[in-house]
């Protein structure tokens, strides 16, 4: 089991800032993100939705996630 790495994402323009997870990589303030998805057995819940540093290669997520 590994720790979750939970983030706050803030997008320019918008009010809330969303809750999730970053799925590889240690965070840092400031970090550039990308969203990845499930697309292999998703859950069809917001799990299925994680971040990865910019720059990360397909190759380097987790089986079932892409961008």
């Amino acid at each position: 089991s590994k720790p979750i790495r939970f983030i706050d994402i803030e997008i320019p323009g918008v009010a809330t800032m969303l809750k999730s997870y970053l799925l590889c990589g240690e965070p840092e303030i400031g970090m550039r993100i990308v969203p990845v998805f499930m697309t292999k057995k998703p859950t069809y819940t917001i799990t299925d939705l994680a971040w990865a540093p910019k720059g990360t290669k397909e190759k380097d997520l987790p089986k079932g996630f892409t961008f």
